[in-house]
């Protein structure tokens, strides 16, 4: 018995601490998709990342996402990746834990093929 009430209280102040690890939305956007959308991430405001890699032809978007209900996403951060520029990431502010955010990947000119991501 003491050794299950041990447990117990540990598991309560394991969840009482608030540790929340990252969670990521990520895609990948072929040259046959005009869009690629990832997976919803719920938890956390605060400071997210973008990353987005062109692996193929020559300019995508991939933007950080925010879902707002009863209203149409809104873009909160892009990326426009190039030949030139194939690789790029930016610090994201995550403004509310009450909303949830995605990547999304977008060709510009057709063709482009790639992978991005949204981390909080």
């Amino acid at each position: 018995m003491r050794k299950k009430l041990v447990s117990t209280v540990f598991l309560c102040a394991v969840m009482a601490t608030g540790a929340v690890s990252a969670a990521t939305s990520s895609t990948t956007l072929s040259n046959t998709q005009d869009v690629a959308t990832g997976s919803l991430i719920y938890q956390g405001s605060g400071n997210g990342k973008l990353k987005g890699n062109l692996t193929k032809g020559s300019d995508m978007y991939s933007k950080a996402r925010m879902v707002h209900k009863m209203w149409p996403d809104e873009t909160i951060a892009s990326l426009k990746l190039t030949s030139s520029a194939p690789s790029k990431s930016i610090n994201v502010t995550l403004s509310s834990a009450d909303n949830a955010y995605y990547v999304q990947l977008e060709q510009i000119s057709g063709g482009a093929e790639g992978n991005g991501s949204l981390t909080n």
